[in-house]
């Protein structure tokens, strides 16, 4: 009896604390139709399902500290955009009531730098022969482990534009985070040994296939006229990217993805939709 008294008030502590916590982080109402607005790809959730990313984004920037980088001065607007788009990835990745528990996957960083555009970084590599080189990379975003992430606001904020492309830098480094959850960065993020097992087993199938129709395409494509791939090549890195880049079609492109990829659509939802028919089941329930 006392057990279950006790673990009553601390659900409804944890209740009360979830919705201070959205109330003192609330989106103003302009700000997030304007986040919509521009953010087409968004359309085609349902009323409940922005309703529950509004409430995530309020617990984002709760958590998160952003910073401006070459005199970028932070606004709400600036935060807000990252927000929404961070959050897409976790949506349905807990239970409806739990938006604390989504947000738990992006824990192991608090900051965020904004640059107003592309970054060169400098980089050093060894090749296969020893030898040490040095360059400079153009970067639009990059996360390291325990922060922080730093994104081009010029491609945040052009997201909508560019999802055309199936490109979005946002859910790009926010898959990388999920992924590096358990201290690495192998294209699988955090699930038991034998899920993982199933997911890499599928994901390094489709890597191979799209590595040979990227480099098909590279080579014959533009001869030929066939159509450019729908993911971005940068996928052929590794692994990981792959996942990363397979990640933002999957979000900002669905219709074309589920075509095109329909094995990557499967394990995809089995991961990152998890809580989506129980949300459409009490949507339907509240309409009848």
């Amino acid at each position: 009896m006392i057990i279950a008294w006790w673990q009553s008030w601390q659900e409804r502590r944890r209740k009360a604390r979830t919705a201070a916590t959205i109330q003192r982080h609330a989106i103003d109402d302009q700000l997030w139709r304007n986040c919509l607005t521009a953010l087409p790809f968004l359309e085609q959730r349902s009323a409940l399902e922005l309703a529950r990313l509004r409430e995530l984004c309020s617990f984002f920037l709760g958590s998160k500290e952003f910073t401006g980088a070459q005199g970028l001065e932070i606004t709400d607007a600036h935060a807000t955009m990252v927000a929404v788009q961070a959050c897409v990835p976790i949506l349905h990745i807990a239970p409806v009531d739990r938006p604390d528990l989504a947000l738990t996957w992006y824990d192991s960083f608090v900051g965020i730098v904004l640059h107003p555009g592309e970054v060169r970084a400098r980089r050093e590599w060894v090749d296969e022969d020893g030898i040490v080189h040095s360059g400079s990379e153009r970067l639009t975003g990059e996360v390291m482990e325990g922060g922080p992430l730093m994104l081009a606001w010029s491609d945040v904020q052009a997201a909508g534009e560019l999802a055309s492309q199936a490109y979005n830098v946002v859910i790009h480094e926010f898959i990388h985070v999920m992924d590096m959850r358990d201290g690495q960065a192998d294209g699988c993020p955090p699930m038991p040994r034998d899920k993982r097992r199933l997911w890499l087993t599928a994901l390094q199938a489709e890597y191979l296939r799209f590595k040979e129709a990227s480099d098909a395409w590279q080579r014959f494509g533009r001869i030929t006229g066939q159509a450019e791939p729908l993911l971005d090549p940068y996928g052929t890195e590794s692994l990981d990217e792959f996942f990363a880049v397979a990640a933002e079609a999957y979000f900002v492109q669905r219709t074309r993805f589920a075509q095109l990829h329909p094995e990557l659509l499967s394990l995809f939802d089995g991961f990152f939709s998890k809580s989506a028919e129980k949300l459409n089941q009490s949507s339907s329930a509240d309409q009848s």
